[in-house]
């Protein structure tokens, strides 16, 4: 009779901490979730947080007598002051100028942005790798290499889903999450550019 080893597995990123106890098939499932549920959420909510922190600006007093004035966005209204207008015209703007406008350089960001701009300009709420190609054409930019790698990690990020009202359904489908959608009406370039 042979007895199982117990390991212990402990590991920081940052402020982020891992550690976990048991038998080595434990402790690597437990590390797998970590990695691929956990550790992505709690990198996202590090970057928001600081977004907030980090775009407070100073503003330097004209008379060198007044002190310099810090302003410190109220996280209340800071949507009030990124949001799209629900009755934007869309059908009046491109997809291109609704990608620049939310300073969407980087590859996640462009395609969560082409897709939301495809549903309030189309109404169209479900996407598959397709849609993505017509909206890479449409913007002029070019295709990556592996489309569905990258619709694995944006599901891996929380960022969409599957859409499961046309689970099993080749392509697969997917939606914006509610969170995503959010982010993307409070996106702007300085924000973008912390999220990558």
């Amino acid at each position: 009779m042979t007895e199982k080893s117990e390991i212990r597995v402990k590991f920081e990123i940052g402020e982020i901490k891992f550690e976990a106890e048991g038998s080595a098939d434990l402790v690597e499932r437990e590390r797998s979730i970590f990695n691929n549920t956990l550790l992505p959420a709690a990198i996202d909510a590090i970057v928001r947080t600081r977004s907030v922190a980090r775009s407070a600006q100073y503003i330097e007093a004209q008379d060198s007598q007044q002190p310099a004035i810090l302003i410190t966005p109220n996280t209340a209204a800071l949507p009030e002051q990124a949001v799209v207008n629900p009755a934007a015209d869309f059908s009046r703007m491109s997809l291109a100028s609704f990608v620049k406008s939310k300073g969407a350089d980087a590859h996640y960001d462009f395609i969560i942005c082409a897709v939301y701009f495809n549903e309030k300009r189309n109404g169209i709420s479900p996407f598959s790798s397709a849609t993505l190609k017509d909206l890479y054409s449409e913007a002029k930019k070019p295709l990556p290499n592996n489309l569905s790698m990258s619709l694995r990690e944006l599901v891996k990020k929380g960022l969409i889903m599957e859409d499961v009202s046309a689970k099993g359904t080749t392509p697969k489908m997917y939606v914006l999450t509610l969170e995503e959608e959010e982010s993307i009406k409070n996106m702007h370039p300085s924000y973008a550019s912390l999220r990558s």
